[in-house]
């Protein structure tokens, strides 16, 4: 995956996107994730201002890049959980698997079972608990939205910066022209990670204590449909559900 771990690099680094990759993560392991990725960008552009230009491209260098960056990261004692998002971010850069659709579509079968109430198509039961937190998420709603930000609102963040960090990437020579590169990279990454969205409200509504109930509800019942019939999904469930 490390063909597209440069664009993680680049995505995670920028200030004003921070607020909707990294909502939920304490700010220090935050600022430590941008600055361990903004090193790595400028140990890659290696004294240049220019992308294309300066960087290289084999796969022995973008390897590297990433060891580095996991290294620092590991180092600077960021969270397990932080930076299971950040390989998120590389899987959907690099191209959304079979396995990580089937398990987003698992899991929000499951979810969606749970808010409904459909008892008849669950096998693991629900409770007193369980029934009362479904009440209580009622409100908020069982739907995902295409991304939490469209294109235009995404350009408009963009080239609004006045971090300088942003400024110094936003240079057209930055990515031979094309200045709204960054764009691109966030619009994927918040296209697809917004169809779980809803359990991010509930999550923050209920908080961790009482969600945790619901998170591992729907982790014993995918894998009770899913372990045998297609392992490589059933890995990603608890990975995703690490995030969510």
């Amino acid at each position: 995956m490390a063909v597209h771990f440069d664009e993680v690099l680049f995505v995670i680094s920028i200030d004003c996107f921070t607020e909707y990759i990294f909502s939920g993560f304490s700010l220090e392991d935050v600022q430590e994730v941008k600055a361990a990725a903004r090193e790595e960008i400028l140990t890659i552009l290696n004294g240049g201002n220019n992308y294309y230009m300066r960087a290289n491209f084999s796969e022995e260098r973008k390897n590297r890049s990433r060891q580095e960056f996991f290294t620092k990261l590991k180092n600077r004692n960021v969270s397990s959980a932080l930076q299971e998002q950040i390989r998120f971010f590389e899987e959907i850069l690099d191209g959304i698997s079979d396995d990580l659709i089937t398990a987003i579509s698992e899991i929000t079968s499951v979810a969606s079972r749970f808010y409904w109430l459909n008892t008849d198509k669950l096998t693991t039961p629900i409770t007193d608990e369980l029934l009362e937190l479904s009440a209580q998420v009622e409100h908020l709603g069982f739907s995902s939205t295409e991304s939490t930000l469209d294109w235009s609102q995404i350009e408009e963040i963009w080239f609004n910066s006045t971090s300088e960090w942003d400024q110094f990437l936003s240079q057209e020579e930055m990515f031979d022209g094309i200045t709204d590169a960054p764009c691109s990279m966030l619009n994927k990454i918040l296209n697809f990670s917004s169809q779980l969205d809803f359990l991010y409200r509930w999550k923050e509504y209920l908080g961790e204590e009482r969600y945790a109930l619901i998170r591992r509800f729907i982790i014993a019942e995918s894998h009770l449909e899913i372990d045998s019939v297609n392992p490589g999904a059933a890995k990603e469930i608890d990975r995703i559900m690490t995030l969510c």
